[in-house]
């Protein structure tokens, strides 16, 4: 799986799929920020996200790239919706966990 930012150019000629109610969270955002930074391109909120495959419909952990970064998609259900958070695939962080973590996501 790879993901990009939903407003970046470079994918206007790739099929990508919008992962409704999902976003990036904490370092990954960082990642799509620095993207925009230096590509001097407005990309608008960094949490919003596309993928080159289709969200899935069960919940689970998906692993992919994030521009050449490991990242960790959860896919759960909240707020009686399925839907997800995104992260760097490091363990150790509190963005790692926070994903984990359905029950907090606001």
């Amino acid at each position: 799986m790879n993901f990009y930012h939903e407003n970046d150019p470079r994918i206007k000629d790739m099929l990508v799929h919008r992962w409704p109610f999902c976003y990036m969270h904490g370092a990954a955002e960082d990642v799509i920020n620095i993207e925009q930074y230096e590509r001097d391109i407005s990309w608008s909120a960094p949490d919003l996200f596309v993928c080159n495959e289709p969200m899935p419909s069960e919940a689970g952990a998906y692993y992919g790239k994030l521009y050449g970064h490991d990242v960790v998609m959860v896919i759960a259900e909240h707020s009686g919706t399925l839907g997800g958070r995104g992260a760097i695939n490091e363990p150790s962080t509190d963005d790692y966990v926070h994903v984990f973590k359905p029950e907090d996501w606001q």
